[in-house]
C-alpha cells in the first residue's frame, strides 16, 4: 500500500509541476489520469482535478467513458443542480458510482437515504472500490454511521476489494465513536490477519483500541507497526500515548514525544500527549510551558487548549502570557469571554472561568457578564471577592451624565455602608444575583448587609408577580424562602450551622 501511495504521489507531483510551469502534458494513459485525479481529490487539490478533465478531453475523445462519474461528483460539489443535470443525461452508463452520486444529490446533507440504499444493494451485486469509497464518504459526511453499520454485510458480499472496504469502514466507524468502536476494532483486527505486513492496518487498530480506552492493546498494536518500520512516525506516537495512559514507562513516553515534537513542532496530537504526560507526572509548570509554546506557534487552538492550562494552574508569569494571548485572540468581544467562561464552568473549572472574566474586567470593564461573574464567585465560595465585585457594580450604577454621583445619594444622611450599597444596587442585575450577594454577605459575616438586602427583597417581592409566568413564580417564591432564611440567620447569627461548607441556598436541612 505504501509503495502504491509513493507511486501515486510521484505521478501527481509530476503532473502538477507540468501544469504549474505551463508545460502541456503530452501523454498520460487512462489509468494514470484516474490515479492523478483520485490523489488530487484526497489532497483537496481542485486545480489538478480540473486539469485532469482538460488533459483527458484533449488526449481522449471518449474521456467521458472513464471519467464521467468523477466529472459528475466534481460538478455536484460545486452545484447540486449541475450534478442532477448530468444524472439525467441520456446515454450515461448505469454504474454503481453514478448511483452513489444520485444518492448524494438527492439526499445530502439532511435527507434520509435509507430506502434508496436498500434499492442500491438490490440492484448492484458487484461494486468497484471507488464506488465503495464514495459511498462510505457520503454516509460519513451525512453523519449516518448507522446505515454503514447496517449494510456492512451487503457491502462485503458485493465489493471487489474486501481489504479496501474493511479499512474505509473501520476508519469511518472509528470516527463515529460509540457504539461503533467494537465493530471498528473487529474490522481492523480482520485486516491485520489478512494483511499482517501492512503497517497502516496496525496503526488503525492501535488508534481504535486507544479510543476504546484499551491502552495496553493500543500499545501492543503500535509495537507490531513499529516492528514493520521503526522509522514510521504514527506507531511511535500511538505507543507513547498508550504508555501515558497506562503509566508504564511514562518518562520514556515523555522523551519520545519530546523528540517527535522536535522533528515536527506543529504535531498537536504529540503535543497534547506530552502535556498530559507531564501533568500526570506532576510536572505542571513544564506542561503549561509546553501549552504556551504550542500557542505561540498557533494561537487558533487557544479555546481548546485553555481548559487544559487552567486545570493545571499557572505561575504569575504564565498567567500574564495567557492573558496576552486571550486579549490578542478575542479583543473586547465580551460575549466570547462569557461563552468560554460558561464552557469552563461546565467542565468544573470555575477558577478558570473566574480568571477569564477577571481579565476581561481588568482591561475592558465587565458589563453583560456581571451576573455570571457573581455566580462564579459564589460557586467558588469566594464571598469576599463577590462582595467587592458587587460593590463595584453599585459604584458603576451612576447617573448617565457621568458625574460620578449615585442615582440615589449614599451616606449623605448618616446611612450605614450596607444601606448605601442597597440604595445603589444595579437595577439590571437579576434576583439570583441579589440572592448570591445576600448569601455571600451572610457567610462573610456582614450580617447587617445580609439582613438589609433580604428585607428589601422580601418587601418588594410581590410588586411584579402579574408579569411572571407560572414557572417564574415557582422560582421566585423559592428565592423568597431562601431570603427569609438569610434574614433569620442575619438576625440571630448564633443559629447559623457551623459546618464549613454551609450554604443557605443549598442547605438540605431546610428543603
Amino acid at each position: 500500500m505504501e509503495n502504491d501511495q509513493e507511486y501515486m504521489r510521484g505521478l501527481y507531483e509530476r503532473f502538477r509541476n507540468e501544469i504549474t510551469q505551463g508545460i502541456q502534458p503530452d501523454y498520460y494513459d487512462r489509468d494514470e489520469l484516474l490515479d492523478i485525479y483520485d490523489y488530487a481529490q484526497d489532497e483537496a487539490d481542485v486545480m489538478v482535478q480540473m486539469y485532469v478533465f482538460l488533459v483527458a478531453s484533449r488526449l481522449y475523445p471518449d474521456a467521458d467513458s472513464f471519467l464521467g462519474e468523477r466529472i459528475g461528483f466534481f460538478v455536484s460539489y460545486l452545484d447540486s443542480r449541475a450534478g442532477m443535470d448530468l444524472l439525467q443525461r441520456k446515454g450515461r452508463p448505469d454504474t454503481p458510482l453514478w448511483d452513489v452520486l444520485a444518492l448524494g444529490v438527492k439526499h445530502y446533507p439532511q435527507g434520509d437515504p435509507a430506502s434508496d440504499l436498500e434499492a442500491f444493494f438490490k440492484k448492484h451485486k458487484r461494486i468497484d472500490s471507488e464506488s465503495v469509497i464514495k459511498l462510505v464518504d457520503l454516509l460519513r459526511e451525512m453523519e449516518r454511521p448507522d446505515l454503514l453499520h447496517a449494510h456492512l454485510a451487503d457491502l462485503r458480499k458485493a465489493v471487489e476489494d474486501p481489504q479496501g472496504l474493511l479499512f474505509e469502514a473501520a476508519e469511518s466507524l472509528r470516527n463515529a465513536g460509540e457504539p461503533y468502536l467494537d465493530t471498528a476494532r473487529d474490522l481492523a483486527e480482520e485486516l491485520t490477519e489478512k494483511e499482517p505486513f501492512n503497517i497502516d492496518n496496525w496503526v488503525l487498530l492501535s488508534k481504535i483500541q486507544f479510543q476504546r480506552q484499551d491502552a495496553e492493546e493500543a500499545v501492543s498494536a503500535a509495537d507490531y507497526a513499529a516492528a514493520l518500520d521503526p522509522s514510521f512516525r504514527p506507531p511511535k506516537i500511538m505507543k507513547a500515548l498508550g504508555m501515558v495512559v497506562t503509566g508504564e514507562n511514562r518518562p520514556e513516553a515523555i522523551e519520545t514525544l519530546r523528540n517527535l515534537m522536535h522533528k515536527q513542532p506543529d504535531d498537536t496530537v504529540a503535543m497534547r500527549g506530552l502535556i498530559e504526560a507531564l501533568r500526570q507526572e506532576g510536572r505542571k509548570d513544564e506542561a503549561v510551558d509546553e501549552c504556551l509554546r504550542m500557542l505561540s506557534a498557533d494561537a487558533t487552538s487557544l479555546p481548546s487548549i485553555l481548559p487544559q492550562i487552567l486545570s493545571m494552574g499557572m505561575t504569575d508569569h504564565q498567567a500574564d502570557i495567557v492573558a496576552t494571548l486571550i486579549y490578542d485572540s478575542f479583543g473586547d468581544d465580551e460575549a466570547r469571554y462569557i461563552e468560554i467562561a460558561r464552557g469552563l464552568m461546565q467542565q468544573n473549572l470555575g477558577s478558570g472561568a473566574a480568571f477569564i472574566l477577571e481579565r476581561f474586567d481588568l482591561r475592558y470593564g465587565i458589563c453583560i457578564g456581571a451576573e455570571l461573574m457573581i455566580e462564579v464567585y459564589y460557586r467558588l465560595r469566594r464571598h469576599e471577592d463577590l462582595i467587592a465585585f458587587f460593590k463595584k457594580c453599585c459604584d458603576r450604577n451612576r447617573n448617565p451624565d457621568g458625574s460620578g454621583q449615585s442615582a440615589v445619594p449614599s451616606g449623605s444622611c448618616g446611612e450605614s455602608e450596607s444601606a448605601g450599597i442597597t440604595s445603589r444596587m444595579p437595577l439590571q442585575l437579576s434576583s439570583a444575583s441579589i440572592l448570591f450577594f445576600a448569601s455571600a454577605s451572610l457567610l462573610a459575616g456582614d450580617y447587617a448587609t445580609a439582613a438589609l438586602v433580604s428585607e428589601m427583597a422580601i418587601a418588594t417581592a410581590y410588586s411584579n408577580f402579574d408579569e411572571l409566568d407560572i414557572y417564574d413564580c415557582i422560582s421566585y417564591k423559592g428565592m423568597l424562602n431562601i431570603m427569609r432564611d438569610i434574614n433569620r440567620y442575619a438576625a440571630n447569627p448564633s443559629t447559623i450551622p457551623s459546618t464549613p461548607d454551609f450554604d443557605p441556598i443549598t442547605d438540605r436541612e431546610r428543603i
